[in-house]
C-alpha cells in the first residue's frame, strides 16, 4: 500500500499534477515546463524530484540538459493514473491552456534550431 499512497501524495499537488499531464504528451526538459507553467527552475525541478523519487517519471541527461518523460511501469494503479490523465484531463481548462501553451513553445523552439 506504500506505492499506491506515494502516486496519489505525489499527484496530490497541482503543480506536480499539471506536469504529469504535459508529460503525457511527450518527453520534455526541465526549460520547457518552467516556460509552460511559467515559474522558476528550481520549482519545477523540485517537483520533478519528487515525482521521480515517487516513481512516475524518469529523466535521461543529454550533454547539460535533462529530459523527463512519464516512467513505463508495471503497476496497474500507475497504467490507471496515466491513461486517467491521458483521457479524463483533456476537458479541463487549465490542462488545454497549457497544452495549447506547449504546442506554441515546442514550434517556437524549432523555429530557432531551423
Amino acid at each position: 500500500m506504500k506505492v499506491e499512497a506515494q502516486i496519489f501524495k505525489a499527484l496530490s499537488d497541482e503543480t506536480r499534477l499539471r506536469i504529469m499531464i504535459l508529460l503525457t504528451h511527450g518527453e520534455l526538459c526541465v526549460c520547457d515546463i518552467e516556460k509552460i507553467l511559467d515559474t522558476t527552475q528550481s520549482k519545477v525541478s523540485r517537483h520533478l524530484s519528487y515525482l521521480k523519487n515517487s516513481g512516475l517519471v524518469k529523466d535521461r541527461r543529454k550533454g547539460v540538459w535533462i529530459y523527463y518523460s512519464i516512467k513505463d511501469e508495471n503497476n496497474i494503479l500507475q497504467q490507471s493514473v496515466i491513461n486517467c490523465l491521458k483521457n479524463c484531463f483533456n476537458q479541463n481548462e487549465i490542462a488545454k491552456q497549457d497544452y495549447q501553451k506547449l504546442q506554441k513553445w515546442l514550434k517556437e523552439k524549432r523555429n530557432k534550431c531551423d
